[in-house]
Formats: C-alpha cells, sequence, structure tokens
C-alpha cells in the first residue's frame, strides 16, 4: 500500500512538471497565462541571429506586433526587436508570434536576457507587463558574419565585385578583421568558381582608422608592388572600398600606401 501510495505521488509530480509553461506567471489556480515562449527555452544555448517563437494573449499586441529587447548580464540594452502576430491579433485568445532578432553582442557577454514587453500605447504604466529570461550565448557564436568582394577572372567590368562570406571573431575589430580576410585572397572553392582578386599576395595591412564616416586605410608598400593597367587598379579600389563600405559605420574610403596617398595604384 505504501509503495502504491509512493509511486501515486510521483507520477502526479512528474505530470505537473511536464506541464509546467515557459509563461509570464507560474501555473497558479486561478491566475492566467499570459505569454508562452516555444523557442528559445531559458538558459538554453542559443545561434545568432535568434529566432523567437510562442504565443501570447491579444491584448499584448498591439497593430499585430509587441517590443522585445535584448541585455548583456550586467543589464545594458544590445539589441531591440519585434515580434509580429501570426493571425489575427483582434482576441483575447492566444495569437501565434514569431520574431528574429539580428545583431552583434558585445565580446564578453555570455549570458543575454531576452524581454518580451507588453505593447502599451496607452502610456499608463499601470498597465504595463513583461517577462523575461536567460539565455546562453555559445562559443561558436562569438562570431559574426561579414562579406569580402572578388571580382570574377576575364570580366571586362573592371569595377564589378561579388560578395563571399566569412566568420569573424567578436574579439577583433571587425572592419580590420574583415580586411584581413579580403588580403588573404579567395579560397580554392572560390577560384575553382571563377573568382580571383587584383590584389597583390602578401599585402600587409598597417592602420585602419574611421573617423565621421571616412576610412582611411594605410598599406604596405606591397599593394603597389607592380601593378599596372587601369582595370586592375580600378578592381583593386573595387575590393577594397566596397569590402569597408559593408559597414554602417563607413561612407567613403582614402587609400595610402607607408602613409602617402599620392603616386600610388598608378597605372
Amino acid at each position: 500500500m505504501v509503495l502504491l501510495i509512493v509511486a501515486g505521488l510521483y507520477m502526479f509530480t512528474q505530470e505537473i512538471d511536464e506541464n509546467v509553461p515557459n509563461s509570464l506567471t507560474d501555473v497558479i489556480e486561478g491566475e492566467e497565462v499570459d505569454i508562452v515562449i516555444d523557442y528559445p527555452v531559458p538558459e538554453s544555448e542559443v545561434d545568432l541571429p535568434i529566432q523567437i517563437r510562442g504565443k501570447a494573449r491579444g491584448n499584448w499586441f498591439f497593430e499585430g506586433d509587441f517590443p522585445i529587447e535584448v541585455e548583456d548580464q550586467v543589464g545594458q540594452t544590445v539589441a531591440t526587436g519585434i515580434a509580429t502576430a501570426d493571425g489575427d491579433w483582434m482576441t483575447d485568445d492566444f495569437v501565434p508570434f514569431q520574431a528574429e532578432l539580428k545583431f552583434v553582442p558585445p565580446v564578453e557577454a555570455t549570458k543575454l536576457k531576452i524581454i518580451f514587453k507588453k505593447d502599451n500605447p496607452s502610456g499608463d504604466s499601470s498597465m504595463d507587463k513583461s517577462y523575461s529570461f536567460f539565455v546562453n550565448l555559445g562559443v561558436m557564436q562569438r562570431t559574426v558574419k561579414a562579406n569580402v568582394f572578388f571580382p570574377k577572372i576575364y570580366s571586362t567590368n573592371c569595377t564589378e565585385v561579388f560578395p563571399f562570406e566569412r566568420q569573424i571573431q567578436l574579439s577583433q575589430m571587425m572592419e580590420e578583421a574583415t580586411l584581413d580576410q579580403l588580403l588573404a585572397g579567395p579560397t580554392k572553392n572560390e577560384l575553382d568558381q571563377g573568382y580571383t582578386t587584383m590584389i597583390n599576395d602578401g599585402v600587409k595591412l598597417n592602420s585602419l582608422a574611421i573617423d565621421n564616416g571616412v576610412a582611411r586605410v594605410d598599406f604596405d608598400h606591397q599593394l603597389n608592388y607592380q601593378v599596372a593597367g587601369s582595370c586592375r587598379i580600378q578592381g583593386i579600389y573595387a575590393e577594397i572600398e566596397q569590402t569597408l563600405k559593408q559597414f554602417t559605420t563607413i561612407n567613403s574610403v582614402v587609400i595610402s600606401i607607408n602613409g602617402q596617398t599620392e603616386g600610388i595604384l598608378e597605372p
């Protein structure tokens, strides 16, 4: 008899645990749940960009969406996003939603706090509601994607270049690290596809400074070594400029060689 009672109690406990939703409110008798997050779950490891799926009651939405914020482990906001309803939100029932959070986390970030906020256009703070939990940023996610740009072999368009994705470590200066990837040249697979580079092998980046949208990038003498022909020079400029201009911090590029901007890269 004792064994039966214990077993029954264990089964009852297990049933409750398995049905606890990842939601704004604990499962307390008589208390309503307002939001349920299907993915990610608290303390799980996430990839970037963070894909979010869940459901919330219609009164959490305004014009079909509600805001999401992301904080690092010290409480600094590092990203914002919008959860968008996947259906009619003018209801008191649950409405499915999804969101995608694209951002570059701080280098030191290992945990991120995702905050879901009820949209409250009234401005009445008594109507505010939010729900939050932490997720873990995996080591493999301490990188971010950027593009380098290379031309096609034998192209007659001297300034046409094409993007190729690279993974950049977040511990590095993004723009500088991407330039280093450009100087490393195309991969074997990219070469096999018919792409090339107009930049000499062995070029070293001396420095990169960005101020008021202007990137001043200085290379060693190898960039200029035995370079001839206006088409090749246009290609060199195109590779460097397009690689740098993908970043919102850069609007224009000034190239120099060992500090000199005159008399370089001439046909």
